[in-house]
């Protein structure tokens, strides 16, 4: 599953519901650190990028 941010555009591939609590602490996470990333992946909660 992936879905769009509103206000940004940017894109967040979020996969399964599976470990969606950590999922959603990594993308916090991402959200203040990479604020002008077109692309946030938390698929892998382990493995978190983005582009």
């Amino acid at each position: 599953m992936s879905f769009t941010l509103r206000g940004s555009r940017a894109t967040v591939v979020w996969g399964s519901a599976e470990n969606s609590s950590l999922k959603a602490a990594d993308l916090a996470a991402l959200l203040k650190s990479a604020p002008d990333a077109g692309r946030y992946d938390v698929s892998s909660p382990h493995s978190v990028t983005t582009g």
